[in-house]
């Protein structure tokens, strides 16, 4: 029986994720700073184990706890929003420990065991923040371009012993508050220093949930749509929908479709290239809506099955 280890299972990608391989058969470690059972169905299949990424110890003792694994899915992470110029260094510090410290060092603490057993998996969960640019997420970009270019240096070392290493790049999971954890309970002014007010006041993140299912009305820079686009239901208007998913059969959106009078949501996929929507896994992985199931799938189906 395979055996998956999970950073940061008590919410987001990373408890759908441990639910997910524990109804496909899978053993499942499920591990969070603070241990909470009850987040997950009785089973013998199913374990959840404190850990906390940021500690040398802690990551020791879950790692020997948990035995033997095949799979270890980095997950555990901390969001973070603001001008970096109002970003204290230790609000810095403290999100690369967690983001990009804490992902080397529990990889590191299972890559003895994937060597000698000659098999094993390390998918590093990112951000599409990553596959474009963003404003007030320098921070937070930063820490998760760290883990790609650092699983992809990986990804070579590790070639020869049968091991891969493999990163994911979700959009927003939006039953994570991520907005308001993001700012740790500053309000917003406080991160924004005042030369910056006016323009961060139109770009600041809300906490409010929304999903491209059911379609609702938005502004036309809200669906990735050109200024000039009359408002209306995404799901009824030519282009990307809010979260990135491409019409079928749309052809406006691909790599050669460049120029001045596309949003720069839709020069951003350009710049990609690869056509894809980049502040989702849309074409990769479905519709993304707040169950977070869509990138569990992708682990599975690209990254895991091959094995």
């Amino acid at each position: 029986m395979d055996t998956v280890l999970i950073t940061g299972a008590s919410s987001g990608y990373g408890r759908q994720t441990a639910l997910y391989f524990h109804d496909r058969g899978w053993k499942v470690i499920a591990t969070m700073r603070t241990p909470r059972p009850d987040l997950f169905p009785e089973s013998e299949r199913l374990r959840v184990l404190g850990l906390d990424v940021t500690r040398p110890e802690s990551i020791a003792a879950a790692v020997e706890a948990a035995g033997p694994v095949d799979v270890l899915v980095n997950n555990a992470g901390i969001p973070a929003i603001g001008v970096f110029e109002g970003t204290p260094m230790s609000r810095v510090r403290e999100v690369f420990e967690t983001n990009t410290f804490g992902v080397m060092a529990t990889t590191q603490a299972v890559l003895p065991g994937f060597r000698e057993r000659g098999s094993g998996v390390v998918v590093n969960v990112t951000s599409s923040v990553v596959l474009g640019h963003m404003p007030l997420s320098a921070l937070y970009k930063a820490s998760k371009m760290a883990v790609e270019g650092f699983t992809a240096s990986l990804a070579l070392e590790l070639a020869p012993f049968g091991v891969r290493a493999r990163t994911v790049q979700p959009g927003a999971c939006l039953t994570t508050n991520f907005a308001q954890r993001a700012t740790g309970g500053t309000p917003p002014d406080a991160l924004v220093p005042a030369p910056y007010a006016a323009w961060a006041g139109g770009r600041w993140p809300t906490s409010r949930r929304r999903s491209c299912s059911p379609p609702r009305r938005m502004s036309p820079r809200r669906c990735g749509a050109p200024r000039t686009t009359p408002p209306g239901n995404c799901a009824s208007r030519p282009g990307p929908t809010r979260c990135g998913s491409p019409r079928p059969g749309d052809t406006t959106n691909g790599p050669d479709q460049r120029g001045p009078g596309r949003s720069w949501w839709q020069n951003r996929q350009s710049r990609s290239g690869t056509g894809l929507p980049t502040a989702s896994m849309a074409r990769r992985t479905g519709t993304l809506t707040s169950t977070a199931k869509p990138i569990t799938k992708k682990i599975s189906r690209e990254m895991i099955a091959e094995r």
